[in-house]
């Protein structure tokens, strides 16, 4: 049932699957038709054409060989171009369909699977099928004809030594199936060690300040020289076992084509076949030896394609559950209110019986220890998850009725640990709305004082982002990020633990300045250190799973 399954996913991604497979199957079969004759043409050649001494009849032989070898290549290219290309629409196919389930599937499947397990299945697993795919189209389709085809005319010409040659086809499978393995394992082996390699390299530019304040750095390159040498190791391995597994075959090769070569002359000694059959044999042999290897290349790239193709399977056919489908936009983010939740990863309880209320134009406080579910709440109230018990609302609509995607648009975060991709502090800033003009850019860099530093960089905001935004400083990132959150003008503004990262006096600046945006929000910050910020309106305690109200002092 699974097996269908998968090979399912990969056949509904073909536009025209039934045409596709026979034009493969007619292509294949006019390639094979157009070799076919060459092993008798060559013995033409010898047989008639060389033993009664005629040029013309020689240069017509070598003609049609020509032709029809030509022929065969250029109705190969042609297939295996239609055939790549329509096996690219269907790796392209199942591509976005995995895109799509990525932003579909509940962030507690995120948050419960490492991002490098996904990346591997919408990268490594599908160019795995891919290779699969390109591998039986171009590959073991059009060999299993031509093989078909050249075994009846080596049939034709001596049946005797074509039994013979037939086991040439398990002994070569067998030296496959001893040795790939062997290959396989050295390969692998390499590949973990130079991604060791490759990951202490990394790790060596990370911490490179670190390792030059500790004096570590004969450690750190001590270390890499280890794995320098483990990874030419396994090199090594694998070309002693691919030099291994070559000889095996070539020494196959040469032995079953010196028992052809008797068995043919020994015929040829007795009167039974010509000596044109027997060029005709080893010309038709050689044919027969091309498809057969090559099928027997594709035997691990369609094993590996397989089971890639089975993850790929299990990833699309995971349950899509949103916390709410509602479908109710509201004209304006207003009142949120949460009533008696409670929360829990898992069997883990971690909040009980929260309620409180976020009011447009007010500043809410939630203060609390790491880990005592602050970001918890906020990933309730921005409908990310739903609530064991309990209930939140919007003005009055409960988010069971609401569309929250749509909402989410409406609502400006700014997480602890800012992400920053690739691209400029423009780019940075407009992530997520690449329509936002020149003037809301300004305007939210000016209301996050990401204006107070882009005058240290000449390129402004076109100034590159290194990876991860290392060139900048911590409060640079956690602007940059305030920036993002308020470029649509949002109207609800959370900013989660922005104390660790910005001093007191320019959060309040920023808390300040969201008093200037048209939507008058309603503003929600999360920290550990509630006596730092004074401009607040109503703080709120974490105390044993609980959201405990304290009165706001102000001065």
């Amino acid at each position: 049932m699974a097996t269908t399954g998968r090979w399912r996913q990969l056949r509904t991604r073909f536009p025209r699957s039934r045409r596709v497979l026979t034009l493969e199957i007619l292509l294949s079969l006019l390639a094979a038709l157009l070799l076919i004759p060459v092993p008798l043409v060559a013995r033409y050649a010898v047989d008639d054409a060389i033993a009664v001494s005629s040029p013309g009849r020689i240069v017509g032989a070598g003609a049609v060989l020509i032709a029809l070898l030509i022929g065969g290549e250029l109705v190969g290219l042609l297939r295996r171009f239609l055939m790549a290309h329509e096996g690219k629409i269907a790796i392209a196919e199942i591509r976005r369909d995995m895109i799509e389930k990525l932003h579909d599937l509940p962030i507690a499947y995120h948050r419960r699977n490492p991002a490098d397990r996904i990346y591997e299945h919408i990268t490594a697993a599908t160019k795995a099928v891919d290779a699969m795919v390109q591998a039986l189209l171009t590959s073991v389709v059009p060999s299993v004809v031509l093989f078909a085809g050249m075994a009846g005319v080596l049939l034709s010409l001596h049946w005797l030594t074509f039994l013979e040659s037939l086991l040439l086809m398990p002994v070569l499978y067998a030296t496959y199936r001893y040795y790939h393995p062997r290959v396989q394992a050295a390969e692998d082996l390499h590949d973990v060690r130079f991604g060791a390699f490759g990951d202490s390299v990394a790790l060596s530019l990370r911490a490179m300040e670190l390792t030059r304040a500790r004096g570590a750095e004969d450690l750190d390159i001590a270390r890499n020289h280890e794995l320098i040498s483990r990874t030419r190791e396994s090199a090594e391995m694998i070309r002693r076992s691919r030099g291994q597994y070559r000889t095996a075959e070539r020494t196959v090769l040469s032995v079953f084509g010196v028992l052809v070569f008797a068995t043919l002359g020994v015929a040829s000694a007795q009167g039974d076949i010509t000596v044109g059959t027997m060029l005709a044999f080893f010309v038709g042999l050689g044919l027969l030896v091309i498809p057969a290897a090559m099928t027997l290349a594709a035997v691990p790239v369609i094993r590996e394609g397989s089971s890639a193709l089975t993850e790929i399977t299990d990833f699309l056919e995971l349950e899509a559950t949103r916390p709410y489908d509602g479908t109710i936009i509201p004209e304006t983010v207003a009142a949120i209110s949460v009533k008696n939740v409670s929360f829990a990863y898992g069997d883990e309880p971690l909040l009980t019986d929260v309620s409180m209320e976020l009011k447009p134009g007010t500043v809410t406080m939630i203060a609390g220890p790491n880990g005592s579910g602050k970001s918890s709440i906020i990933s309730l109230i921005v409908g990310l998850f739903r609530p064991l018990t309990g209930s939140l609302e919007m003005d009055g609509t409960p988010y069971d009725d609401l569309d929250m995607r749509a909402i989410r648009r409406r609502i400006g975060i700014a997480a602890q640990e800012p992400t920053i991709v690739a691209g400029t502090i423009a780019d940075n800033i407009r992530f997520g709305v690449p329509e936002a003009s020149d003037v809301d850019l300004w305007q939210a860099a000016h209301l996050s004082t990401v204006d107070d530093f882009i005058v240290d960089f000449p390129l402004g905001y076109d100034h590159p982002l290194g990876f991860e935004g290392r060139t900048l400083s911590g409060g640079q990132r956690q602007r940059i990020a305030i920036a993002r959150a308020l470029i649509r003008s949002p109207e609800l503004v959370i900013l989660d633990e922005p104390m660790s990262h910005l001093d007191a006096g320019t959060l309040h600046r920023v808390i300040s300045n969201l008093s200037r945006l048209p939507t008058n929000p309603a503003v929600l910050i999360t920290t550990h250190h509630p006596r730092a910020i004074d401009s607040v309106d109503f703080l709120y305690r974490i105390e044993g799973r609980r959201l405990v109200p304290e009165t706001v002092v102000t001065e």
